[in-house]
């Protein structure tokens, strides 16, 4: 999944799949998907490895997305925590593959979260929708 979802397809189980999804097959020939593939993991990889510590947030929101494609485990799902900075601007934060029902699959998550810089979510002001603080002059919309 987020860091091998695609190892055991081959190229031209990609091809179908890609084609439903971008409207057409054309131009997706095996080379094309090999060099498509490599990137996503390079990419998924620069994502899972980047430095946490210069980003503090407000907020985080977790869960465990089932995905139902070609999984040998069917348990197995896509871990994934966004965080909400104080501005309320969302950034993905994690994004792997785990158990939703395990502690230790959160635990690992979390852990590996912490070795890579993150601070614990230190709550702020209330933001509003527009993503502007609430200050006491701020009309409450209750």
């Amino acid at each position: 999944m987020a860091g091998g979802g695609f190892f055991g397809l081959s190229s031209q189980d990609f091809v179908p799949a890609l084609g439903q999804f971008l409207g057409s097959s054309a131009g997706l020939s095996a080379s094309m998907i090999i060099r498509l593939s490599e990137r996503w993991k390079a990419e998924q990889r620069a994502f899972s490895e980047r430095h946490l510590s210069m980003v503090d947030y407000v907020y985080l929101w977790v869960d465990g997305i089932h995905v139902n494609i070609l999984l040998e485990e069917h348990k197995l799902c896509l871990l994934m925590m966004i965080g909400v900075r104080a501005t309320a601007a969302r950034n993905s934060v994690a994004l792997s593959d785990g158990y939703r029902e395990s502690a230790e699959s959160w635990a690992d998550l979390l852990r590996d979260r912490k070795r890579r810089g993150m601070r614990a979510p230190v709550p702020r002001k209330r933001l509003r929708r527009s993503g502007t603080p609430r200050t006491k002059n701020t009309p409450s919309r209750r």
